[in-house]
């Protein structure tokens, strides 16, 4: 990777209208909230470039309740996004594999003690399905963990002011394994193809 970004001048010159362009300010189209995961590839998933897309991304794309007083990452990224960038759309991801939500369910512990993550993940509701017939080890598959996660974060997202009726959130699972995008229908209540 490192030889790569040495060669980063050479990509430019061999583009140059396509930086040029980047050097411009920027006009994403969407906000997409998702887990730090390096298999979660947002060019990839959404056919986009350089430009389209305002990322905000931490691990498990966690969307931390609106708390007045106290800024962060996550509060100043949507704040920019909706209220400076003027984007109407935000995407709130999650997907398949993912190890911060199989850590709050219990089924995979870091073979290292990480404080940290610890701490971050502490706060959040532990997704939980009774109805869910498939259950291993007393928790839920983890995709449908996921999901419950995403939708609580959702419900984070919806707690900070510039997240008015004028924005509209699209909850989303992402399976990389199948190569498939599901959405959250509120009326079916259930996550579908997208």
């Amino acid at each position: 990777m490192l030889n790569a970004a040495r060669r980063f001048p050479q990509t430019v010159s061999a583009d140059p209208a396509r930086y040029a362009k980047l050097a411009a300010p920027q006009e994403p189209e969407v906000l997409l909230i998702t887990c730090s995961d390096s298999r979660v590839v947002p060019e990839a998933i959404l056919d986009s470039g350089p430009g389209q897309v305002f990322e905000l991304r931490n691990a498990g794309g966690i969307v931390p309740p609106y708390a007045p007083g106290r800024p962060g990452a996550e509060q100043a990224t949507v704040e920019y996004a909706v209220e400076v960038l003027g984007i109407r759309d935000v995407v709130v991801a999650g997907h398949s594999g993912c190890g911060a939500v199989s850590a709050l369910v219990g089924r995979e512990v870091p073979p290292v003690p990480v404080p940290e993550v610890s701490g971050w993940l502490a706060p959040l509701p532990v997704p939980a399905d009774d109805d869910t017939p498939e259950r291993v080890d007393g928790a839920p598959p983890l995709a449908v963990a996921v999901q419950q996660h995403v939708l609580h974060q959702v419900e984070a997202l919806t707690t900070h002011p510039s997240v008015d009726e004028d924005v509209t959130v699209h909850p989303w699972f992402i399976d990389l394994t199948r190569g498939q995008v599901l959405r959250h229908d509120a009326a079916a209540d259930a996550f579908v193809a997208l």
